[in-house]
């Protein structure tokens, strides 16, 4: 039994980047202080999208007793940042996806945003537009490889995120300099806002998922789509390496490591020939492709779904409580 002060003491989760940890935290967030001045254990749960972490993060991590990082990818970076010497252990906890809900097999109706085309082969890509995600290689490989004649389509779901101009915008201009017309009927742009009840309907509308982007932390949209049962072409580089592999997706060459645009530090380009051959290979052999998300289906639902993962959690807490009550840890419970 622990006493009425003993019962006080807690262990701490930070969800956020590092940056927001108290003390000193940006933002004005020490208004809710993460970790608390009753932790008796520090655990902060975060991620990141190159080859480093941010300089500014490091003595917050090293302040923290644990860090959670969602891949194994992550665990190698940011323990060796941490440094060796430190006694910061970091540990993989991977992040779920709701299966139940992303189920093809649930009856999904058709958005008014996009209407399903049997007609019409769909490759979905959900993403920030900003320059991580690669926007510009994804569109310029989709216009170069389907000509206008070909039932082919690609759908962006996106959003304006800190941006001068609109989205349309943008992307007419960059096709214009890639010789490229922007036509609607192959270029489907959806950036107004969607209700979560309307995310697998969108998913369900495709019949594939592509995002050759720079870097991820984890990948949320990749394992809605292999939830989803869709073939998914993404960067074989950071977090989706996790949980892609060549029998369910259809993991992009990397074709170099180049500086990223915001801090100096590496991330991925793809192979702009590869993710051409894997588009053109989806709508060649669109049953073997359906295949591959019939697997992917499966390894989300045994490996990802939300129950397993919090039984991750669960254990790694339980383990974290037994060495501090047998003394393996010099802080008193």
């Amino acid at each position: 039994m622990f006493s009425r002060q003993q019962k006080q003491k807690t262990i701490d989760i930070c969800h956020s980047t590092p940056n927001v940890w108290s003390p000193e935290a940006e933002f004005g967030w020490d208004s809710v202080p993460c970790p608390s001045s009753t932790a008796l254990y520090k655990i902060g749960r975060t991620m990141y999208e190159t080859d480093r972490v941010p300089v500014a993060w490091i003595p917050r991590l090293r302040r923290m007793d644990e860090i959670w990082v969602p891949t194994r990818w992550a665990q190698d970076i940011f323990q060796k940042e941490i440094g060796q010497e430190s006694d910061v252990r970091v540990v993989v906890i991977p992040e779920a996806v709701d299966t139940q809900f992303f189920d093809p097999a649930r009856e999904h109706t058709n958005l008014s945003v996009l209407k399903r085309q049997n007609n019409m082969y769909t490759f979905l890509s959900v993403l920030k537009f900003e320059t991580r995600k690669n926007w510009k290689d994804l569109i310029e490989a989709f216009f170069d490889e389907f000509d206008s004649n070909e039932k082919v389509r690609l759908v962006l779901k996106t959003s304006e995120f800190h941006n001068d101009r609109s989205v349309k915008e943008e992307i007419e201009e960059f096709l214009h300099m890639k010789n490229h017309k922007y036509s609607k009927e192959r270029l489907v742009l959806i950036h107004q806002m969607l209700k979560t009840e309307e995310l697998p309907s969108l998913y369900a509308a495709a019949n594939a998922f592509v995002l050759p982007s720079h870097g991820e932390g984890w990948g949320r949209p990749h394992v809605e789509a292999m939830s989803m049962s869709l073939p998914v072409i993404a960067t074989n580089w950071s977090g989706p390496t996790e949980f892609m592999n060549e029998k369910n997706s259809l993991p992009l060459k990397v074709q170099r490591m180049i500086k990223s645009s915001t801090n100096g530090h590496l991330w991925a380009k793809p192979s702009m020939k590869e993710l051409r051959r894997l588009m053109r290979w989806c709508v060649e052999n669109p049953i073997l492709a359906s295949k591959i998300g019939e697997r992917a289906r499966k390894d989300m639902v045994d490996l990802y779904n939300p129950e397993r993962v919090a039984g991750i959690v669960v254990r790694r807490l339980s383990e974290v409580r037994e060495a501090m009550l047998n003394g393996d840890d010099d802080r008193e419970l």
